[in-house]
């Protein structure tokens, strides 16, 4: 299996930790500004890539399983690094060096 195979859907991860954070599906659903049912998809099919279940659902929302938590902690640290990598790569000043002759 190739890396590219391995490596799980951008948008499953962000909805993973988008409700991980929040501790709800609905409140991952805001702040991704998507449905909630898409929140709830892009989690289900992760955790079936996955095999194992990533969150505990309960009647108010939903908590992170032991192995989500372990999941979860490294994913938000990925994205971390991510936002770090491109804040340094636009914060970067663009300096460009002339050279003329004095003539």
């Amino acid at each position: 299996m190739t890396v590219s195979h391995r490596l799980p859907p951008l948008k499953a991860l962000q909805a993973f930790e988008a409700a991980g954070r929040r501790g709800s599906f609905q409140a991952a659903a805001l702040e991704l500004s998507v449905t909630q049912a898409a929140v709830a998809q892009q989690v289900r099919q992760l955790e079936e890539r996955l095999g194992f279940p990533l969150f505990l659902r309960q009647r108010r929302g939903v908590q992170l399983s032991e192995r989500g938590r372990a999941y979860f902690h490294d994913v938000q640290r990925a994205f971390a690094l991510l936002r770090e990598a491109t804040d340094a790569l636009l914060s970067r000043r663009r300096v460009i060096t002339v050279s003329v002759t004095p003539t």
